[in-house]
């Protein structure tokens, strides 16, 4: 804030301390709403959300990597008779032994919180960005 007047944080909080009691309380002036709304619906612009901070094909990346990790997993957990090119490759991979991994009270109470710990958010966000929910 005062790096050019190289004031220590004590300083600094004083001389904005005084910035605000000089300052003091100043009312808007009589429609300055109306003023403001009335600009912005006359210009140009069209007002549009802002972008997604996660764009769609990250997503859609991510949930073709889910969906290749599981297949991949429960190909290594079944049993193959016919040994081809892939059966090959895939013994060769490591292994993860998915019933105990399922059947692990930690892995399921990990995931139904995360699940349920999104869910809730999503919600919440939902309710708050949704223009006809009063507040």
């Amino acid at each position: 804030m005062d790096a050019h007047r190289r004031l220590n944080d004590q300083d600094a909080d004083k001389a904005l301390l005084e910035l605000f009691h000089t300052s003091g309380r100043i009312a808007a002036s009589e429609g300055i709403e109306t003023r403001i709304l009335e600009r912005i619906a006359h210009s140009n612009r069209p007002i549009a959300p802002a972008s997604a901070l996660i764009p769609g094909w990250v997503w859609a990346t991510l949930a073709g990597g889910a969906v290749t990790l599981t297949a991949y997993l429960f190909a290594v957990a079944t049993p193959t008779i016919e040994v081809g090119p892939i059966e090959r490759a895939l013994t060769n991979l490591p292994r993860f032994p998915l019933d105990s991994m399922l059947s692990s009270p930690w892995l399921l109470v990990t995931a139904t919180s995360a699940i349920a710990l999104l869910a809730m958010d999503t919600v919440l966000n939902r309710m708050r960005l949704d223009p006809h929910v009063k507040h």
